[in-house]
């Protein structure tokens, strides 16, 4: 067993924060502090194997690949906003942010479209997501909302928007590559399976975890979003320069949707 506290580069107060908060033998601490993961029985979803060997994979950097940006919001508390970055079958990147409101949380994305100019961004429009779709769409940036709880395009085997993203989240990480992030780990292999009496799959809930003692899986929800729509592969410009636009103050170099 490793105590996260005690490796270097982490942030050892958000772990003691953990602990000071749900205590030293609750199953949050044993799985985001000391690493401890339960078994995969019948209802795990996500199983450990899965998410090791994707960990283990080199990144592919297939630059035709299209990127995707998923975005999950915060909604208070421990919860954190995630900006996760899919390029194809890697994971190029995964922001976290505690705190923000609205507008700085619109501005963390604004940042992360100019860096890695996306096919799309989508946000998951729950909660605080709807604010932040809101007003990206009214500076015309390429976003779309999802929403968790929508009909699955595939309603005999998902029982709605989450658990059928989930389930395509779960195929890609068969042959992805993703980073050996502890945050990431933990959230994939939180939510439980909850199949209905004919066999149709949904996900534990956010509630349901927190009421097991294990935190919103922000990082695994910003991943199974960008799933939500299909998108195409593009051909690979190394230039891959901004539009220039011109405003007020002169040229602006922007990315941004038609």
């Amino acid at each position: 067993m490793i105590d996260a506290r005690s490796v270097e580069g982490t942030d050892k107060a958000v772990y003691d924060q953990i602990i000071e908060e749900y205590g030293e033998d609750s199953i949050q601490a044993r799985v985001e502090v000391y690493g401890e993961f339960p078994a995969a029985g019948e209802d795990q979803f996500i199983s450990p194997v899965v998410i090791d060997e994707a960990m283990s994979r080199p990144r592919y950097k297939d630059q035709t690949a299209p990127i995707v940006i998923g975005v999950d919001p915060a909604r208070g508390g421990m919860d954190s906003t995630v900006i996760l970055v899919r390029q194809g079958r890697d994971i190029v990147s995964i922001k976290r942010y505690k705190g923000d409101d609205t507008m700085t949380t619109v501005g963390h994305v604004i940042e992360a479209i100019e860096e890695y100019k996306p096919t799309l961004v989508v946000i998951d429009e729950g909660g605080l997501g709807y604010g932040i779709l809101d007003r990206l769409t009214e500076q015309r940036y390429k976003v779309r909302g999802v929403n968790f709880g929508w009909k699955a395009k595939n309603p005999v085997m998902w029982g709605n928007k989450r658990a059928e993203m989930w389930g395509a989240m779960r195929d890609w990480l068969k042959t992805a590559s993703i980073p050996s992030d502890r945050g990431l780990r933990s959230d994939l292999l939180g939510p439980m399976k909850r199949p209905d009496s004919s066999g149709t799959i949904f996900l534990e809930g956010k509630k349901e975890m927190k009421a097991r003692g294990l935190a919103s899986p922000d990082a695994a929800d910003a991943l199974a979003v960008t799933f939500a729509y299909p998108v195409a592969h593009r051909e690979y410009n190394p230039k891959n320069e901004r539009r220039v636009s011109y405003g007020a103050g002169g040229v602006v170099n922007s990315w941004m949707g038609a």
